[in-house]
């Protein structure tokens, strides 16, 4: 079984340059059955390809002591097998809520930044990751139910970005678990594996076993498909970059593409064009759903020239020029806004959320350096009900360590910020209709904590998207 199992792990290496003489590896090492059987063969092979290897265990901070347990397993199997480990820890639950992403989205995009930071650490030229035939089919019919176009049945690529491999995708689930249990090498099992509360499960424990009833051989049957439309689409995605490098406006997370030139696209092109500029909105094209990039199409041609529609967390907009998306809080801060505080507390005025809090100056302290999320202000010349809004005309500020006013309009310029972004800024006012704090910016100077303030009041400034979701300001 062994020789069989690595003729095959040989074949792929050989056929797709995943390794060359002298590499250093990270083997991405979970304690999973997947990632044993990686490094074991890797283990064998590494006198042949003479490569120093690494193992790197990540904790996602999900299973509590399980976790712990599998760190430590992973760590007693490097040692066993001469292998330098090294181990992170990462609140992926915590995470993914900070950056609006599911679990298992955050907890693959941490994944890759861990492996790229530990690559450059280490001087490591490839980083060895389990993934394996099963993978690829269910991560194909995932996409199907999802919903997607022809580019959701491409291939996992044995190579990416000419550091990450997959040297198992060859060979099936079978296959691994029957050299495990020949050659006795133990493993962790995932108990979350078995839960069907996460999508990939339910495709793995559900949907595949029922296709398996009408072909034995389902997954090799998607996973050849998939490397045929892989090269298609290969060829196609070639033009759709070329046509964004040359043709696309990005500005932060906005983009803006020409509307004749994208209406003289063929319509597979336009497609692949759509994913790439909602792709700087959601971060990953993972994540974008076939119906979004209909969403979009269906804006660029409709009869009407001016239309604005917002299916979800994105926008799209288009004119006699351009064709826009852009992220749906973008608009709400482009709106004006205006809110009382009434007392301290926690607040939602427009997109932003603000925690107000006082603190005694019992110490005589001066405070002039908060940040752009937080500001100290002198609570003696401010009173309750406080006002946050957006700016109007005739607004001037003094800006910290400044003796002269200055228009605000002017400090805007002068901070570099875009002339469409301005109205979303939002200005604590204090008294005679003067800015006390530049939010995210700069605090007023007649405003600021001196040794003499008796109380101090703090706030925190916090910025909500369409979906509720926090972002630093």
């Amino acid at each position: 079984m062994l020789n069989s199992f690595l003729e095959k792990l040989i074949r792929s290496i050989k056929s797709h340059n995943l390794l060359s003489e002298g590499d250093s590896v990270i083997v991405a090492l979970s304690g999973g059955a997947d990632s044993v059987a990686l490094l074991y063969s890797l283990v064998f092979l590494r006198e042949k390809y003479a490569l120093k290897l690494y193992s790197l265990h990540i904790n996602h901070g999900i299973r509590g002591t399980d976790a712990d347990a599998d760190e430590e397993f992973s760590r007693e199997l490097s040692r066993r097998f001469d292998v330098e480990f090294f181990a992170e820890y990462a609140d992926i639950p915590e995470i993914s809520k900070f950056r609006c992403l599911s679990v298992e989205t955050a907890g693959r995009a941490v994944r890759y930044e861990i492996f790229k930071k530990y690559a450059e650490k280490l001087g490591a030229s490839r980083v060895a990751t389990g993934h394996h035939m099963d993978d690829q089919a269910e991560t194909i019919l995932m996409r199907l139910i999802r919903g997607t176009g022809s580019g959701g049945f491409k291939a996992i690529r044995y190579m990416r970005d000419q550091l990450f491999i997959r040297p198992l995708l060859d060979l099936t689930k079978i296959e691994i678990m029957d050299l495990l249990l020949r050659e006795g090498l133990p493993f962790r099992e995932d108990l979350t594996n078995r839960s069907n509360d996460y999508f990939r499960n339910k495709v793995r424990n559900r949907l595949i076993p029922g296709l398996e009833e009408m072909n034995p051989r389902i997954k090799e049957r998607l996973v050849s498909m998939s490397r045929l439309v892989s090269l298609d689409c290969d060829f196609a995605d070639i033009s759709a970059n070329k046509f964004f490098e040359e043709n696309a406006i990005v500005s932060g997370r906005m983009v803006k593409l020409p509307l004749k030139g994208m209406l003289e696209l063929h319509g597979a092109i336009v497609g692949r064009v759509v994913k790439r500029a909602l792709s700087i909105i959601f971060g990953d094209e993972k994540d974008i759903e076939y119906r979004a990039v209909i969403s979009v199409c269906d804006v660029l041609y409709h009869r009407n020239v001016n239309r604005r529609v917002c299916p979800g967390s994105f926008c799209v907009e288009k004119n006699r020029n351009f064709l826009s998306v852009l992220p749906a809080f973008s608009l709400i801060e482009s709106r004006r806004f205006f809110g009382s505080v009434e007392r301290a507390g926690k607040y939602r005025i427009g997109p932003f959320e603000l925690n107000f809090s006082l603190i005694n100056n019992d110490f005589g302290t001066n405070l002039n350096n908060g940040s752009a999320l937080t500001a100290f202000l002198n609570a003696d010349l401010l009173s309750f009900p406080l006002v946050v809004r957006s700016r109007q005309e005739g607004d001037y500020f003094i800006p910290l360590g400044c003796s002269g006013r200055k228009k605000l309009k002017k400090f805007l310029i002068d901070e570099k910020i875009p002339r469409e972004d301005r109205d979303g800024i939002p200005l604590l006012i204090g008294g005679g209709n003067s800015v006390a704090w530049v939010i995210g910016y700069r605090v007023g100077e007649p405003f600021k904590v001196t040794a003499k303030t008796k109380k101090i009041l703090k706030i925190d400034a916090r910025r909500l998207d369409a979906g509720g979701c926090v972002h630093e300001c």
